[in-house]
């Protein structure tokens, strides 16, 4: 509630607070809740924005730093859009705070910002203090040959499974459901892909088997004629 009144303060300040911000102030309860503890806090840094959002963000986490009551992880989001200028500085205002190269897009280190917080919470400081925290562009070559292994998998399994050009996904779905390669490739690229890998299988298979009865019938016209 006090942060609310705080953030209606300002824009009254600023000649933008609306009565109805008012009575929703009013309608706030007032009761007392229990208590709730923090054990980590997470800051988000987008490394994305530039200019005036980078000054806020930068400003933002400098006060967590100093007046945060609880062990604090900061991560570095969007790293795969990375386009700050102010690497430098950001680097100097994190040297005493486990830091995260982070891209929920690539999928890279969201995990390892949670087992960082979690670690923090339960531990304290000291137990993140020697850990290495690894790169995005470590992560990314990690994650790339990862994703390259689980297609040639999935690949391998389509091929060696489904010889038949009349198969059904449906039927394939239910053939390799428990196949580990299988879930592996669904939960990275989803069944969508998957699904869209399997169609082109059956059309490479629906080719071939096009071009065998084409040469099929030339060879009965060219038996034929002789």
């Amino acid at each position: 509630k006090q942060w609310y009144q705080r953030r209606v303060a300002i824009t009254a300040g600023d000649n933008i607070a609306d009565q109805e911000s008012i009575e929703h102030l009013e309608k706030f309860p007032s009761e007392k809740t229990e208590k709730v503890i923090i054990g980590t806090f997470i800051f988000v840094f987008d490394v994305s924005r530039e200019d005036m959002h980078f000054v806020d963000q930068y400003n933002m986490a400098e006060t967590f730093i100093k007046q945060a009551k609880a062990p604090l992880v900061i991560a570095l989001s969007k790293y795969d859009s990375f386009n700050c200028k102010h690497i430098e500085a950001i680097r100097n205002l994190t040297r005493k705070v486990p830091v995260v190269e982070v891209s929920a897009k690539e999928n890279i280190n969201v995990e390892l910002v949670f087992e960082i917080a979690a670690k923090l919470a339960k531990h304290g400081p000291k137990s993140v203090a020697k850990m290495t925290v690894p790169t995005y562009e470590e992560c990314f070559v990690n994650a790339q040959e990862k994703r390259q292994q689980i297609s040639r998998l999935y690949n391998s399994l389509t091929e060696q499974s489904v010889v038949d050009k009349n198969v059904t996904w449906a039927e394939f779905r239910q053939f390799t459901k428990d196949n580990k390669n299988f879930q592996n490739y669904c939960e990275l690229f989803g069944t969508r892909k998957a699904r869209s890998n399997f169609d082109r299988h059956i059309r490479s298979l629906t080719i071939k088997w096009i071009e065998k009865r084409k040469k099929y019938r030339l060879r009965l016209c060219v038996d034929t004629t002789a």
